[in-house]
């Protein structure tokens, strides 16, 4: 078989330390220790070429959509943001909550 040559984040330093806090938080059963390194994430992102897009009307079908599970919520909160690349590749798209009160406007 052909020799398998190393894979991207094997070389990224920053990626794997990300990834290696992120099971040490998981091992520990610590999730407010994993929410600490979200900004070494974005940093990732970022240097790879990647927006982090969160909902806005004009990016709306960058989304997709799911209702809101609070009844009262009157804002589009976005859940996921859309990943997308700098040349406009959507990598993933994004997932919005939907408020109650607009779909009450609808009918």
């Amino acid at each position: 078989p052909p020799a398998v040559g190393p894979n991207p984040w094997e070389e990224d330093g920053t990626l794997l330390d990300l990834m290696h806090e992120l099971l040490r938080a998981a091992y520990a059963e610590d999730g407010e220790y994993a929410l600490k390194h979200l900004n070494t994430l974005t940093f990732v992102f970022v240097r790879q070429g990647v927006t982090l897009q969160n909902f806005t009307a004009e990016n709306h079908h960058l989304f997709d959509t799911v209702p809101d599970l609070n009844p009262h919520s009157r804002t589009w909160r976005t859940l996921k943001p859309a990943l997308v690349k700098k040349d406009g590749r959507v990598l993933r798209r994004g997932l919005v909550a939907e408020p109650t009160i607009s779909k009450a406007h609808l009918h």
